[in-house]
């Protein structure tokens, strides 16, 4: 299901299920920056992919670039070009 939660300008999220319980929330925005996370708690997810958009667009808003690969325990992944 695609959906834009707290309307985050520029950002589409699509969230799936990937196997019986496990979960997918990808978001990219229009110039391709994504930010994916997988796990079992549907809502967690998706509050972690909203607080890794946030954290993005205020790096860029600094100026910043970044890119962070998380554990694979957490099994998410956050990448900006």
């Amino acid at each position: 299901m695609k959906t834009n939660p707290d309307k985050l300008l520029g950002w589409n999220f699509e969230e799936e299920e990937i196997s019986a319980g496990v979960y997918r929330v990808v978001a990219v925005d229009c110039m391709g920056r994504k930010v994916e996370r997988t796990g079992t708690d549907l809502e967690k997810l998706r509050a972690e992919c909203r607080r890794d958009v946030e954290n993005i667009q205020q790096n860029l808003i600094e100026g910043r670039t970044f890119r962070v690969e998380l554990p694979d325990s957490n099994i998410g992944r956050v990448q900006s070009l």
